[in-house]
């Protein structure tokens, strides 16, 4: 029996929005997936005028932060500026049409201007920044190992012990570097004050 002509079409439409329904769907679960944890989208910016080093240290500290570098067509976030011995940088939010960051860094590296820029960037939107940070870690050479502290990114490494001794898990506490004896658990273990270098013994390594 053939169906009425207006049946068809019915039938029809009907194909095409529960296909448009389900496509719909897939798309909701695939945005859902990606706003889960480590699936973050990333926040698309763009720069200008800044070239060498503080570029390469600024797309660094960006990149391991959440953002991703585009065009400035693209990206929601515009960078511009210029490095010469001083880093000048601005950022304007393209969207809201209002400037984040304008400022001129000098009197460090360009390394550290790039850095602090980056942190105050990442704190104009509210995130918490990490590129001044540091971080601390043992260096092993033969039967000995050392303290040493450097910049979050592994740069500007410096020595904070020189004594010839054995570190095991150095850690940060109360701006005070932990160093205990790996070998000898008996023995007391030592505290180097960062800052100071004033090395002290606490009673027992429990404690």
């Amino acid at each position: 029996m053939r169906l009425p002509s207006y049946l068809i079409i019915l039938c029809g439409a009907w194909s095409v929005l529960t296909g448009f329904a389900a496509d719909q769907s897939d798309v909701e679960i695939e945005k859902t997936r990606r706003r889960g944890p480590g699936n973050e989208l990333p926040i698309l910016v763009s720069a200008s005028g800044i070239s060498g080093e503080a570029l390469q240290v600024l797309e660094f500290d960006l990149y391991v932060q959440g953002f991703a570098f585009t065009n400035a067509e693209a990206a929601q976030y515009l960078i511009s500026g210029s490095n010469n011995g001083s880093l000048q940088a601005r950022v304007t939010d393209k969207l809201q049409k209002q400037t984040l960051v304008s400022k001129a860094y000098s009197g460090a590296s360009i390394r550290r201007q790039a850095h602090a820029f980056a942190d105050d960037f990442v704190q104009a939107l509210g995130r918490k920044p990490i590129c001044q940070t540091k971080i601390a870690f043992k260096n092993d050479s033969g039967p000995t190992s050392e303290i040493y502290i450097a910049d979050f990114d592994g740069h500007n490494e410096q020595a904070v012990t020189k004594d010839n001794n054995i570190v095991a898990a150095p850690s940060w506490a109360q701006l005070i570097m932990r160093r205990c004896p790996a070998r000898f658990p008996d023995e007391p273990p030592t505290r180097t004050g960062l800052v100071t270098g004033e090395k002290t013994r606490r009673g027992h390594p429990s404690q």
